[in-house]
């Protein structure tokens, strides 16, 4: 099963469904160990205009937040809310991670 989670073909957004446009490229496979390891620390600060990033990010918030709804709508609108509405002193992956459950339902028209 632990390989099933880390192949990308399994995560709720790829790539192409991102809705923004990020000064740093997509680039290479987001399995990629480094992306995966950057984030493996809560206090990790979230580059917001690197794709790759904000891809895993808003993939691993949705995984880990089932209850907030269907997988591929909340790390949609997790995308929504990172680029457009999280105060921009906060950046790390914790805090951002605690600021979206804490204010999720606040924004529930994004």
């Amino acid at each position: 099963m632990e390989e099933l989670k880390s192949n990308p073909l399994n995560r709720c957004l790829t790539k192409a469904d991102l809705q923004f446009s990020y000064s740093v490229d997509l680039s290479g496979d987001i399995s990629d160990t480094h992306a995966e390891n950057q984030f493996e620390q809560g206090n990790t600060v979230l580059d917001r205009d690197d794709g790759d990033q904000v891809l895993y990010f808003v993939n691993e918030f949705a995984e880990q937040h089932p209850d907030l709804g269907e997988e591929k709508v909340v790390a949609l609108r997790t995308e929504r809310i990172l680029k457009t509405i999280i105060p921009d002193d906060i950046s790390s992956c914790k805090d951002m991670t605690s600021w979206l459950v804490n204010s999720w339902h606040r924004y529930s028209s994004i």
